[in-house]
């Protein structure tokens, strides 16, 4: 699942690049934090976020759009 992942996320980075569209690279966010916090604070089926996540994420967005 994660190989595929990397494929969806370069495909999303391109169509971003080419629509000159706002992404937020989570996954190297992603990554850092599941260092300091078990994955299982972030989902239990590794696809759907808990209520922290979707904050957190929310957090990450607003960052890169600058607020």
């Amino acid at each position: 699942m994660f190989k595929d992942l990397r494929l969806y996320t370069g495909i999303v980075g391109k169509l971003a690049e080419e629509f000159d569209a706002v992404l937020v690279g989570l996954q190297s966010f992603i990554d850092e934090q599941i260092k300091k916090v078990p994955p299982q604070m972030w989902s239990d089926d590794f696809v759907h976020p808990h209520i922290r996540a979707h904050c957190w994420i929310a957090q990450r967005w607003l960052e890169v759009i600058g607020l």
